[in-house]
């Protein structure tokens, strides 16, 4: 089953848990976290690199692009630790 819910929710959750239970779904996430980063990601194929340059074409000819200047607007009203 999934379900949307927000991080707010979850840490509501997790703080009504039990010390126990609060240890015991913390060393379930740590678990989790170091098997994924033992895991290899997969290479990106020829035909996905391919289809992203083609759709990146498609914005800048139809003019849904942003230049340096916005960009670096956008950088520092949200998110201003990366522009320094």
């Amino acid at each position: 089953m999934n379900t949307i819910t927000s991080v707010d929710n979850l840490w509501n959750q997790f703080l009504a848990l039990s010390r126990d239970k609060q240890k015991w779904l913390a060393n379930k996430i740590y678990e989790h976290i170091e098997q994924e980063e033992k895991e290899p990601l997969p290479p990106y194929t020829i035909e996905e690199i391919n289809s992203w340059l083609d759709e990146s074409e498609v914005d800048a000819e139809i003019g849904r692009s942003y230049t340096c200047a916005e960009t670096k607007h956008f950088l520092e009203s949200k998110h201003p630790w990366l522009c320094k």
